[in-house]
Formats: structure tokens, sequence, C-alpha cells
């Protein structure tokens, strides 16, 4: 989703005076909430409703989305997503003009009437909805990723890191911090973790608060087993599931660095303008790299074989194994050292 807030904004800003609705899943309500505080032009899809309530609430849900959905009709609809789902509420929504994506063109040509074609092998998924939003004669403000507004303090935050006497909450604000994620969606994005447990011990040695965030009952184990095998585990401060969307993305503007897999954090850290180094392995670089200027990619020294695809690696994913502690170490001292001149 953060990749395509800058065509959500270019969306709002060009119709501020016009009858607009952006349809989003609503889990990402929060995150739109950090973007556009303040903005009532969001309609949220309930998924969370349609997957855990009983069947007749269901139905009741759905009808009542659906009769919301209808209440206007719109001169456009796009449909920015290209998926099943989406596509089925483009065939509610009452507009004359519904310009999709062109994947799976058979089975949506009596959805769209225009279909937009756009190469994604080759180019950052940024630019699939920078040329959505062409179809309705707007461009981004910028190339690169939204950034988050400056949000609050950091004493609330430091207090639910584990701080709670205000000596303790001072001496944390007086070293600079460096937060860690350690997990993805993925295992085949996912940085050895006796690797990143070794370098956060390095880390700390060299007088840095080190903060290893992530969330949910998936995340728990692996971010268990990381302060397992830390030897400084603990000075090393566990944020997992102790901090809002907003607190985490405080969290980060005040951060001196951040060090994470391929991963949803990893581009909520991009657009909080905090230095990062995205290790990657075997993903996409062109489709997937955060597309700001305080992004360094850091990948193993192994190449991968040309016929590897990320599910089904021919080498075991050594483009990932190969890279070494050493090497994260170095640019983190470089991505460091430039933020003190």
């Amino acid at each position: 989703m953060v990749v395509a807030l800058r065509a959500m904004e270019a969306i709002l800003v060009a119709h501020k005076d016009d009858e607009l609705r952006i349809l989003v899943d609503d889990s990402f309500r929060d995150l739109l909430g950090c973007a556009f505080p303040g903005e009532s032009r969001f309609i949220y899809y309930p998924r969370k409703k349609l997957h855990e309530n009983s069947p007749l609430s269901r139905v009741q849900t759905y009808f009542e989305f659906a009769k919301l959905l209808r209440s206007i009709e719109y001169d456009s609809a796009l449909d920015m997503d290209g998926t099943v789902v989406s596509a089925r509420l483009m065939r509610l929504a009452r507009a004359g003009r519904k310009p999709g994506p062109a994947f799976n063109k058979n089975k949506r040509r009596k959805i769209y009437t225009e279909l937009i074609e756009m190469d994604q092998p080759t180019q950052h998924c940024f630019d699939d909805f920078t040329i959505m939003i062409d179809t309705l004669g707007l461009k981004p403000r910028s190339q690169t990723y939204y950034q988050f507004p400056p949000f609050g303090e950091m004493d609330q935050i430091a207090k639910l890191l584990g701080f709670s006497a205000r000596a303790d909450r001072e001496a944390f604000f007086g070293r600079r911090i460096v937060v860690l994620h350690v997990c993805a969606t993925k295992d085949y994005k996912q940085w050895d973790i006796g690797k990143f447990a070794n370098l956060a011990d390095s880390l700390i040695e060299q007088g840095l608060n080190v903060v290893v965030v992530g969330a949910g009952e998936s995340e728990r184990a692996r971010i268990g087993q990381m302060f397992a095998l830390s030897k400084h585990r603990d000075e090393m401060i566990n944020g997992h599931n102790k901090l809002s969307l907003v607190q985490l993305i405080t969290l980060l503007q005040h951060a001196k660095l951040y060090i994470g897999n391929d991963s949803g954090p990893m581009h909520l850290a991009s657009a909080s303008g905090v230095p990062l180094l995205a290790l990657f392995g075997p993903t996409e670089l062109v489709r997937w790299h955060p597309r700001v200027p305080q992004v360094q990619i850091v990948k193993g020294d192994a190449p991968c074989s040309p016929d590897c695809q990320p599910e089904v690696c021919l080498r075991d994913y050594q483009c990932m194994s190969s890279l070494s502690v050493e090497k994260v170490q170095t640019e983190a001292q470089r991505a460091l050292s430039l933020i003190e001149r």
C-alpha cells in the first residue's frame, strides 16, 4: 500500500472539491490515517468482518457495504488493484467509465470499459500506479515514495519499550537508535536469524540502541529465536507487538538507521525518512526496491542462477545466504558515518 500513496495523494488533491471516494481494504485503515490525517473520503472494504462473523452476519455486512458503494453514481471508477476481489467490486460500482489494469484480459473485458496496458516485469510497482492515474490525466507529485508527516514525541514510545523511569528514558534518547526488522512474509526473503543476532550484538557493542520491531504471532517465534542467539539479549530492546502504527512511524522518524529484509515494514521505513539498509535475496529488485534516495540495497556475493525463480531456487537461495554479517556491518557503518557528517 505504501507504493500507492503517491497516486492516492494525486487523486485526492486533484479532486478536493469533487464527489470522490477511494475504496481500500480495511486492513489499511491505520496506514491511511497516518498518511492523510483527517481525510474522510475513504470507503473501507470490510474484509475482516466478512471472514470472522457468522454466515448470516457476513451476508448482512456485504449487503450494507454494497449499498454504500452503490449509493453514488460516479463518472469514473478506476481499479488500481486488478485482483479478483477488486474486479468484483468494480462490477458493483455505478460508473459510466471503468478503466482497469490489463491483467487476465479475457476475464476482465466484460467489467472494464478500458484496459490499461503495462509492462510489469520491467517496471517498479510504483510505476504501475503512475500509469493507472494517467488515465485520469494525473501524475504523482514525486517519483519517490510518499513521506509521512512528522508525528509525536518519543516519551510515550520509550515507556512502551520498557523505560519506565525518567532517567532510563533520557539515557535511551541520548543514544543513537537502530531499528531492526528480522521477518518477511516469505522464508526466502529472510536473512539468517543467527546473522541478525550477530549484527545486533556488534551494533550494541558500538553503543547503539537496537530496537527489534514486529507484529503478530507469526513473527514472535523468529524474534524470540534472535534474542536467544544474542549475547547481548538483555541490552537489546524488544518492540514486538508494543507499538501502534503511528508509534512505529514515530520511532522510525527518530531512528538513525533501519535494517531489514524485503517486507512491508521496509517500505514503511522508506516512507518515514529514515536511512535504511534493505537486505535483498531473490526478490525482483526492479519492482520492489524502495523508491527513496536514502536506501542502500545490500545483497549477497553469490549470484543467482539465470533460471532461478523466487519460489523455486536451483542454488538454495545463495544470493541471500551468501550475504555476510561483515558486509552488512560495513554498510551500516558507512550509513551511520554519513548521517553524522
